[in-house]
């Protein structure tokens, strides 16, 4: 018998085995979820998670060697590192982080885990986006930029009570107890009220500025647009149509709000979701192009450059690999856990281990954290080289930026 098939057959008698127990918190042993996460991984790089039909929360802790590639498309997710260091890449960022760190990840972000340290406990909650916008507006087209890393301004106070949340979750659901449910969901909305609130990258990119309803609905309805309708090479125009704006009423309205023009974050976005089918697809870059949008190839390798400080040929081969590698992670109990998350919180906020300041990370975001330095993290010598030629385009499009930048090769 071939090895995919033996494979294959295995899967199938653990999900018929999960199935057939009616005891809903069941637990695998370590090699059987090993397994089976490793073959899920393989065969869906974009696998939802699963939620409790009246559990709009997920969350579990691990001991991480390594976690693939991947996206949860339905969930917000936040990486929290409970002891050691794991480094964990989203999209065209990298941090290193420290016990008492964590960092969010979009439903549309691809994202992974590693760690060389033995001793390490990462956190992963994921919060239903289905559930959640009900109550929360454009909730799917909202982008949060919130890690605990790069945040050094006035918003402490909120990324504690964010550690705080996560530690209430963690005490109630590590009780599996279903009258505590509701409790559980209360919780996952304030996380994401507040990610909303104090995270979202308009208020990343506009700083302290606040806009009236009607303009915040009017940026929302953009950015949902921007969103569904990316490879649309009128869609501009179709806003303006649409929403009966000008041209330049649009653009105006749009930069005046995000300190950038549309047509770069419209760029952008095409960008973003062009990674998806580099990590997930064999199509070429040309049909990848073509398919997101861009009039030309050039503009594609132009604009994906600026974010990820590679080309889209470079970032293939160097992370398509990362969405097929085995899972490997040993489950942690919710109770020890949350103990130990309880210790650290009463002990005072857990402060980056074995740094003075913020840890790596990379990506255009880290430019607008203000006076902060900046840690390009390469993951190949070609990515530096790249990198290199880009720096003085950065530099020169970020002047108001105050940041001293410096190049750490990985």
């Amino acid at each position: 018998m071939t090895r995919p098939v033996w494979q294959m057959r295995r899967v199938i008698l653990l999900l018929l085995n999960c199935f057939r127990r009616e005891d809903k918190e069941r637990k695998m042993d370590y090699n059987e979820g090993n397994f089976f996460m490793e073959a899920m991984t393989v065969m869906n790089p974009e696998a939802p998670i699963r939620f409790e039909e009246d559990l709009p929360v997920w969350i579990s802790a691990s001991c991480v060697r390594a976690i693939a590639l991947h996206c949860n498309p339905n969930a917000v997710t936040v990486v929290y590192v409970l002891r050691g260091t794991a480094d964990v890449k989203v999209s065209f960022e990298s941090f290193r982080l420290g016990a008492g760190e964590f960092v969010v990840v979009n439903h549309s972000d691809f994202y992974s885990v590693r760690s060389d340290d033995a001793e390490n406990i990462v956190i992963l909650i994921h919060i239903s986006v289905s559930h959640y916008e009900k109550s929360i507006g454009f909730l799917r087209f909202i982008v949060f930029a919130c890690d605990s890393v790069t945040t050094i301004d006035d918003r402490q106070e909120q990324l504690d009570h964010i550690r705080r949340l996560i530690a209430g979750l963690l005490d109630i659901l590590s009780r599996h107890d279903r009258a505590l449910y509701a409790d559980a969901e209360h919780t996952a909305h304030e996380i994401l009220n507040i990610l909303s609130v104090h995270f979202s990258i308009l208020r990343h990119r506009a700083g302290d500025t606040t806009f009236s309803r009607q303009k915040m609905d009017k940026y929302l309805t953009i950015m949902k647009k921007l969103d569904e309708d990316y490879q649309k090479k009128t869609l501009l125009d179709d806003i303006s149509k649409s929403e009966y704006y000008s041209r330049f009423y649009l653009a105006h309205l749009y930069k005046g709000m995000m300190l950038m023009s549309i047509q770069d974050s419209l760029s952008a976005t095409r960008c973003f979701k062009s990674e998806r089918l580099l990590l997930t697809t064999k199509k070429s870059i040309q049909t990848i192009s073509t398919e997101c949008g861009f009039s030309d190839t050039k503009y594609y390798y132009k604009h994906f450059k600026l974010w990820y400080l590679c080309t889209p040929k470079q970032y293939r081969k160097l992370f398509q690999p990362e969405v097929f590698i085995k899972n490997e992670m040993r489950e942690i109990a919710l109770d020890e856990a949350a103990t130990i998350m309880s210790a650290l919180l009463n002990a005072g906020r857990p402060k980056p281990e074995g740094s003075e300041k913020p840890n790596a990370a990379c990506g255009v975001k880290a430019i607008f954290q203000g006076p902060v330095e900046l840690n390009i993290v390469y993951h190949d010598p070609m990515d530096r080289e790249s990198a290199e030629r880009l720096r003085g385009e950065l530099e020169a499009m970020f002047q108001h930026a105050r940041v001293d930048s410096s190049l750490a090769q990985d």
